[in-house]
């Protein structure tokens, strides 16, 4: 009889991890979404990492919207027909203007600049809304991925607004322009972005 490895099956339902574990914690994933000092055991990370897959196949934005500075200059539009998955299910949003309000907490940029992002969403009865990003501060160009945890249940990204702010610059959702503020770039990204969810794409051995 051959050798068995024992993986821990955390279900579909399971938060997804924040890369955040409680000071002290031992054993492999004693509790499901919980990391082990942002290393879940193996079995755990594998599960998921195939979890977050799922989420995202199943949610996922099948054309790109054409997201771009709306005629309210503080909002996102798309002009593009979308059609987009939710749970597997196919849906289908027309171009809409000043469809996604950003909301959030204001950015102020240190001496270096600062980065962030927004994950612009959009759920099965057509409704946007918005998740802010965490804030890198000290770069203009490097994007800090987000907390796997951040990831949408039940909501396709249809695109991501990503933020540059030169040094002192305060960025403030909903009021700042998103286009033409002094001190800010703001590139227009259709899709998910997987890079700003890559506390789940697996870099080692699992063995």
């Amino acid at each position: 009889m051959g050798n068995l490895k024992v993986v821990l099956v955390v279900p579909f339902e399971a938060p997804l991890d924040s890369g955040i574990s409680p000071a002290g914690a031992l054993t492999p994933y004693p509790v499901d979404g919980q990391a082990l000092s942002g290393r879940p055991g193996a079995g755990g990370a594998l599960m998921q990492s195939f979890n977050a897959f799922l989420m995202e196949e199943n949610n996922a934005a099948l054309t790109a919207c054409g997201s771009a500075q709306a005629t309210t200059t503080t909002k996102v539009k798309t002009t593009n027909t979308l059609t987009y998955l939710i749970d597997g299910v196919f849906k289908s949003k027309t171009a809409t203007d000043n469809f996604w309000t950003l909301t959030g907490t204001a950015v102020t940029a240190g001496g270096s600049g600062a980065t962030m992002h927004y994950a612009l969403c959009i759920d099965g009865s057509g409704a946007a809304s918005v998740i802010q990003g965490p804030t890198n501060q000290g770069s203009t160009t490097v994007w800090t991925p987000a907390p796997a945890n951040m990831m949408p249940n039940d909501l396709c990204v249809a695109a991501v607004l990503k933020i540059a702010l030169t040094a002192g610059t305060t960025f403030t959702p909903g009021t700042t322009n998103v286009a033409t503020a002094g001190g800010v770039t703001v590139t227009f990204e259709d899709g998910c972005d997987a890079t700003l969810w890559g506390a789940y794409q697996l870099s080692g051995s699992l063995i």
